[in-house]
């Protein structure tokens, strides 16, 4: 085994190599050389397992020695690791040999959904640890990859929670997010929604501080109107990031030398080039808010453990494997899909049912290995790249656990979740519901169908929101443009759709 490593960030003893930070089953941190100590002298799989099943963080691992190679990561993939068959790694794709395109299935699972499937990458001969797995290299046959946690839940696994038993397990979440942070700036990109909300609230029951929060926006959207009436009731300062003037979007692109090496970090050869978040820190920096050490931390990923996505398609307790093939793919995959990628996804359902799967639990376990930790996480790199660490305090071990035992009552309509959230809520007077829509999973699926025959320019502008998305990503339009992927008459539908289509023209050029 090859190692090529680019970050700064790794702890190595010769012949393990860590990053990041976890605590262990006795709720102790490790970091630095404590991480480095929790996962030498492994020499097996199963040793590897079972150190990985106990370790609750964000981290990344390489054994390479003498008598056992391997490699993993946990389960947002925040620090993606990718390998070649000959037995390269590295955390940068760029360093490793590469032979060309991959094939036209991933390249179609790529324009459907905006990243690749798991395991895969864009490029031909380089893969990458899949979420919540380790990959053991024998020189003779090569790479192995084995899951050493699932959120798939057996019926006989579930258990009823009660709101206080959630609430508790918040309050665990906030102190170990606490000691992780050691008194370092927190920042909190705070939304209309509940799930920043939940990070906020917490910290400001627990009297951290040393936080702020930014609101990405157009001037009085319902996300900035919101976000700064909950920062006012928690004193906590609120900056509204306007991404949609003129002069911020000059000044976005004004670096090409530093958007260059961002793109190719956050694409990393799987996901599309997301602007967003770059955008705003880059204009919080002008602003001069953020400390030098300051952590990170964004609401990923609370709708989706609360069981939103159970409730955007209409999952049911009685669905078989074709209908969550079909619910999928009208609403991950949504630019388009091929034969091939209906198939892979119905032969995934089948073997999660027939393993003893609720169907419930099958359809979330695919979204987070996939759409989550492929897709939403990956925008989550961008804090690192410009120096920030980063925490996901609602992928705790123990919160996503209490979730995933949860039968489907308890799931439908996020109903423990918000429930508790708004007991959490209501001691500082912030225990307000969030402007929303009820979700009618018929009514959604069948736009996303239409939507397929409907020219663009008719629907297109309904697809705006408040973000400023299509301003921020004109810039990677008019390229696509000039490069006759897209005319001045035919347009993307939405600005995912710029991004994941200018990053693909990158990397078919050689330029990803």
């Amino acid at each position: 085994m090859v190692i090529k490593l680019s970050s700064k960030n790794w702890h190595s003893n010769g012949t393990t190599f860590v990053r990041g930070f976890c605590f262990d089953n006795e709720n102790r941190l490790l970091q630095g050389d404590d991480l480095l100590a929790y996962f030498s002298d492994i020499c097996s799989a199963e040793t590897l397992s079972q150190k990985l099943a106990s370790a609750n963080g964000l981290f990344a691992v390489l054994i390479n020695s003498n008598d056992f190679q391997a490699l993993a990561i946990d389960a947002t993939r925040i620090y993606p690791l990718y390998f070649t068959p000959s037995g390269e790694v590295s955390d940068n794709p760029h360093n490793l040999s590469c032979e060309g395109l991959s094939d036209k299935f991933v390249l179609d699972f790529y324009k459907a959904s905006g990243a690749t499937p798991e395991g895969r990458t864009l490029i031909k001969n380089i893969f990458q640890a899949k979420p919540s797995h380790y990959a053991i290299w024998n020189p003779q046959t090569g790479w192995e990859q084995y899951p050493y946690q699932t959120y798939c839940c057996r019926l006989q696994e579930e258990e009823v929670a009660t709101g206080q038993q959630l609430l508790d397990v918040f309050d665990n979440v906030a102190e170990r997010l606490i000691r992780s942070c050691g008194g370092r700036q927190i920042v909190i990109p705070l939304s209309g929604g509940y799930d920043s909300r939940i990070i906020a609230t917490l910290l400001a029951k627990n009297a951290y501080t040393n936080v702020i929060t930014y609101t990405v926006g157009k001037k009085n959207s319902m996300e900035c109107n919101v976000a700064r009436i909950v920062a006012e009731a928690l004193h906590i300062p609120n900056y509204a990031i306007d991404i949609t003037t003129p002069d911020t979007v000059k000044y976005c692109y004004s670096d090409k030398e530093e958007f260059d090496r961002y793109y190719r970090y956050i694409g990393g050869y799987s996901n599309f080039t997301w602007m967003f978040e770059y955008a705003a820190i880059k204009k919080l920096q002008q602003m001069g808010v953020l400390s030098s050490n300051a952590v990170f931390v964004p609401g990923h990923s609370g709708d989706f453990i609360a069981g939103s996505h159970i409730a955007k398609a209409g999952v049911t307790p009685t669905d078989n494997a074709c209908n969550l093939t079909r619910k999928i793919l009208y609403l991950s995959n949504e630019f388009c899909y091929k034969n091939r990628i209906r198939n892979d996804i119905r032969q995934y359902f089948e073997n999660m049912l027939d393993n003893g799967a609720t169907p419930y639990s099958a359809y979330q376990n695919y979204i987070l290995q996939n759409r989550q930790a492929h897709n939403i996480i990956n925008s989550s790199r961008v804090y690192e790249f410009f120096g920030y660490d980063v925490r996901l305090p609602l992928w705790d071990r123990q919160l996503m656990e209490l979730m995933r035992r949860l039968p489907y009552s308890q799931l439908q309509d996020c109903c423990l979740y918000n429930n508790a959230a708004m007991a959490l809520f209501k001691e500082f007077g912030i225990d307000f519901v969030k402007p929303t829509t009820r979700y009618n999973p018929s009514k959604t699926i069948l736009k996303h169908f239409v939507k397929r025959f409907i020219p663009i320019e008719y629907i297109k502008q309904s697809m705006k929101g408040d973000l400023g998305e299509w301003e921020v990503c004109q810039p990677l339009l008019d390229e696509l443009v000039e490069n006759k992927i897209y005319s001045r008459i035919k347009k993307p539908l939405n600005s995912n759709t710029i991004m994941k289509e200018w990053y693909l023209m990158k990397v078919s050029n050689g330029k990803g």
